[in-house]
């Protein structure tokens, strides 16, 4: 199962952890409830970081996860895009 954890000090929607997950399901191409997002505590600093774990999967739909999980945490959080940092590690994709 794949899962994305997510930290920032900006203010969060109550609801952003479940768009988050049905964000990168539906770019995984994967059916809702597939994917779990978590909030961290993060301690200071501006922007968000975020990191996508699970299997490899075809590349471009890696990417795209990546890709739509830091529009959508960009957006909703109201953080300058060269702010925001997600990667799926394993195999580098980096959005």
């Amino acid at each position: 199962m794949p899962f994305v954890q997510y930290a920032t000090v900006a203010p969060v929607p109550d609801d952003l952890s479940d768009r988050l997950a049905r964000t990168v399901a539906d770019a995984l191409d994967l059916p809702p409830g597939a994917v779990v997002a978590q909030r961290l505590a993060a301690l200071d600093g501006a922007g968000v970081t975020a990191v996508v774990r699970g299997r490899p999967r075809d590349p471009g739909l890696m990417r795209a996860a990546v890709g739509r999980a830091a529009a959508l945490l960009s957006a909703e959080l109201g953080v300058d895009p060269d702010y925001v940092f997600v990667s799926w590690p394993d195999p580098g994709v980096v959005g």
